[in-house]
């Protein structure tokens, strides 16, 4: 699985942060995909710094990757997560199959993907620096209307 790392402007506090190790593969146009060494999410003030010194790069949140991908990785990392889904699996396609994911979905809690999954195995993942291009993360309410150039309360 690949992530789209983005080269970071400033040491921002409230993103997610993708510290690259060692390159892993080099694509005929020059594109480097490099190892993840870890994740950062939304590191301290003086961490943030730290990350922008070193070339990590903001975590974009854009993965590339076979859907049996994703599930080993969940799988890996939250095992029971993964068995709890085992009755849709059973279901298939029938109407029985929406009933089940809502009993499946009341009692699962609420994990993160970036510190519940993707922070316990960075060895599986590759980033892609990004580079040459704005870009910001609409993940915040307030953020993605700062954006938009809306008042707060107008969307």
């Amino acid at each position: 699985m690949v992530i789209l790392g983005i080269e970071p402007t400033h040491a921002e506090t409230q993103y997610g942060w993708v510290e690259p190790g060692g390159e892993r593969a080099r694509a005929s146009d020059g594109a480097v995909a490099f190892a993840v060494r870890r994740f950062w999410e939304k590191p301290a003030r003086a961490q943030a710094q730290m990350l922008l010194r070193s070339g990590a790069l903001w975590n974009s949140f854009v993965m590339v990757g076979w859907v049996d991908a994703f599930v080993a990785l969940v799988a890996e990392a939250l095992p029971g997560l993964v068995a709890a889904f085992a009755p849709v699996w059973r279901a298939g396609t029938s109407t029985h199959e929406t009933t089940v994911l809502r009993q499946i979905y009341h009692r699962i809690p609420a994990v993160g993907f970036s510190d519940a999954v993707l922070a316990r195995v960075p060895d599986r993942l590759a980033a892609l620096r990004a580079t040459g291009f704005t870009w910001t993360d609409l993940g915040d309410p307030q953020r993605t209307l700062a954006y938009l150039d809306l008042p707060l309360g107008a969307a």
